[in-house]
């Protein structure tokens, strides 16, 4: 995946964090935007591999 989007519904924090692999992002490496109740995140990000993304709070 290049520069994976992700949204998440009835979002309900003001903020996001995100990891992928256990490894927690510089808020530089992505994205968030609130849309009505969703979450919309972009990451900066190429994966070439099987990745654990985590979304959290």
């Amino acid at each position: 995946m290049i520069n994976p989007v992700f949204i998440v519904n009835s979002w309900t924090s003001s903020s996001a964090r995100v990891s992928l692999d256990g490894k927690e992002l510089d808020q530089r490496k992505f994205r968030t935007q609130i849309d009505g109740k969703d979450l919309v995140i972009w990451i900066d990000q190429v994966i070439d591999q099987p990745t654990q993304i985590i979304i959290r709070a």
